[in-house]
């Protein structure tokens, strides 16, 4: 279902911004409710990401005034993601963990630190475990190619206790950024060739002039700005965004209308 909600929310502020349809940013408003009904931070973030590469795509650089939009934009985002952090996890639970040192602004909102944490535990997660445990040399990859399997699956072949983690500082904070079962798996060759295959993937589609490359280049580059956190690039909510992004009928008439009057795209 989140793939589904993704594809559509970005799908449809493509078709938003391209043909100034204000009722097709519609999906975005429900993707924010959805998100806090459900208390998932993470599909808000994947989704307006999405959404801001597909902007960034169609008008450019933004000018001086959307950079201050945008500020606020991001500010609000902040406050939202502490607020949905100590709805879900309580807040005194999590400073409790997190311990500020004495000369943090205790004024500033908890989404401040919850950025924080969520930025540099990940960083230190992988740091630790390169320096305390040594690759598998496991070609078979079976760390890595765990995502892929729907989690019904997974739970049969793969011990709960131990997926996902590696060796963490805490076990409270047990994100370690995209890259940590592929050290587990290969080391830091396998890093290497990952951040190559992403890479390279990544640029033919790019180079691609095309309604449906701008959206999976949107998908990429949510998942590399993510990488700090999780592998979304191996993660089947987001995979499946591309098949479903592909078989949307952009050429029909009646799905994509688009006129020189109404356009701020040159489709080709």
């Amino acid at each position: 279902m989140n793939a589904t909600l993704l594809s559509i929310v970005t799908i449809s502020t493509f078709i938003g911004m391209a043909t100034r349809r204000v009722k097709f940013y519609f999906p975005l408003a429900f993707l924010v409710f959805w998100g806090v009904i459900v208390i998932s931070r993470n599909l808000i973030i994947v989704g307006f990401l999405q959404c801001l590469f597909v902007f960034l795509f169609i008008k450019g650089a933004p000018r001086p005034a959307q950079m201050l939009t945008l500020l606020l934009l991001g500010l609000l985002f902040i406050m939202a993601f502490g607020w949905i952090g100590d709805l879900r996890s309580g807040a005194a639970a999590f400073y409790e963990l997190a311990q500020p040192s004495q000369s943090y602004p205790d004024f500033l909102p908890s989404g401040f630190l919850w950025v924080y944490i969520y930025i540099t535990t990940p960083l230190n997660n992988l740091v630790h475990q390169t320096m305390t445990s040594a690759p598998e040399w496991n070609w078979g990859l079976t760390n890595s190619m765990a995502l892929l399997l729907p989690s019904v699956i997974r739970n049969i072949f793969y011990d709960s206790a131990d997926f996902f983690k590696g060796d963490l500082v805490t076990e409270a904070f047990n994100v370690s950024t995209a890259f940590m079962d592929m050290y587990r798996d290969l080391g830091f060759p396998g890093m290497m060739a990952l951040s190559f295959i992403i890479g390279s993937v990544s640029r033919l589609v790019y180079d691609h002039n095309s309604i449906r490359a701008v959206l999976f280049s949107a998908v990429l580059l949510q998942c590399a700005l993510l990488s700090i956190f999780f592998n979304h690039y191996f993660y089947l909510p987001i995979l499946f965004q591309y098949p479903l992004i592909a078989l949307f009928p952009f050429g029909r008439k009646n799905c994509l209308e688009v006129t020189e009057e109404n356009s701020d795209l040159a489709f080709a």
